[in-house]
């Protein structure tokens, strides 16, 4: 236990176990720190452009859709906390100790950590000129009431304590099962894993919600003209993104998972890498070609070849990480 963990943290072991998760990832993985730097690097340079300033504007401009997709957000997110919560207080290891579950303080802490980083965001872009102070406190402001206000409406649902809808283990399946998976084991099934996962991942109620989002930023009364079509073309592009995104996260996910159970053999990264991501880079390229090929009848021959390269260049950096991350998980 580190000697400089505050007192407020030692006295709620679930926040403090958390804490030492999250240290430990960073001790095991040091490169994730080299990672990280360069991320905030990057970071600093983009919100201090002046475009970023102008879009920060923008967003002030229409500070009532901007409330309402923070709220709505925080809802969503207190929803997922409060179901994760009673989860931890059922399977936990520390369920059993006498002490105090701290549960308000566990749901809580995520959004606290958004609005810390929203509220470094909008100070580094303050302080360097890329737009108004004033802005940047007010905008501070809608973000934070919001959030407050989608904390409560999530502490009244019910999530997590009925379990309807479809259980995530309906999403896997296996394909083409074998009769000796027991005597002769293979990584194929990792595959269709990564498939599942992607699927709990991107559930109907997930785009929704991201459509939603979207929907809500149009304003009203707005005619079917070329804004209204920049709108919606916005918001299906939105939906191919976030279901390629999608995918590379779930292999990501599951390269790690798997990992914890297979560094103990001698399996080397290349086998573990394919079968983590064979299918799912099957599934985003053929989603890639699809799209390029509906676009093709209404899309300029410049976008097409732009949207092209970007489309190898995605591939490309989902595979990369893909291995990087298989890699890691068996070291």
């Amino acid at each position: 236990m580190p000697s400089r963990m505050p007192g407020w943290m030692l006295r709620r072991p679930y926040l403090a176990v958390a804490w030492l998760r999250w240290l430990n990832l960073f001790r095991r993985r040091p490169w994730l720190i080299a990672v990280g730097a360069v991320a905030a690097v990057l970071l600093i340079w983009e919100i201090t452009r002046e475009q970023f300033g102008s879009w920060l504007e923008d967003a002030w401009s229409y500070w009532g859709a901007v409330a309402v997709g923070a709220a709505f957000h925080s809802m969503l997110a207190t929803g997922r906390a409060r179901a994760r919560v009673l989860a931890e207080d059922s399977y936990s290891w520390l369920a059993p100790l006498p002490i105090a579950p701290s549960r308000l303080s566990r749901m809580v802490s995520g959004l606290c950590l958004q609005l810390v980083a929203l509220a470094a965001v909008l100070l580094v872009s303050a302080a360097s000129g890329a737009v108004r102070a004033a802005t940047a406190e007010k905008l501070f402001l809608v973000l934070a009431a919001s959030y407050l206000c989608g904390f409560a409406l999530g502490r009244l649902s019910k999530r997590g304590e009925a379990q309807g809808g479809v259980p995530d283990s309906n999403y896997a399946a296996a394909k083409r099962p074998r009769s000796r998976w027991a005597s002769d084991p293979q990584l194929t099934p990792l595959s269709f894993w990564s498939e599942a996962r992607a699927r709990v991942l991107l559930k109907p109620k997930v785009s929704a919600r991201v459509t939603l989002l979207f929907l809500l930023s149009v304003p009203a009364g707005m005619d079917g003209g070329a804004l209204a079509r920049q709108a919606f073309g916005t918001a299906a592009a939105a939906l191919v993104v976030l279901s390629l995104g999608g995918y590379t996260v779930a292999a990501l996910m599951t390269a790690f998972a798997a990992g914890k159970w297979l560094t103990p053999t001698p399996l080397r990264a290349g086998p573990f890498a394919r079968a983590i991501g064979s299918r799912v880079t099957l599934i985003q390229t053929v989603t890639c070609a699809a799209v390029l090929l509906l676009l093709t009848a209404i899309a300029p021959p410049h976008l097409i070849g732009r949207l092209t390269v970007e489309a190898f260049a995605f591939l490309l950096l989902s595979s990369v990480l893909i291995a990087l991350a298989a890699r890691s998980a068996v070291r």
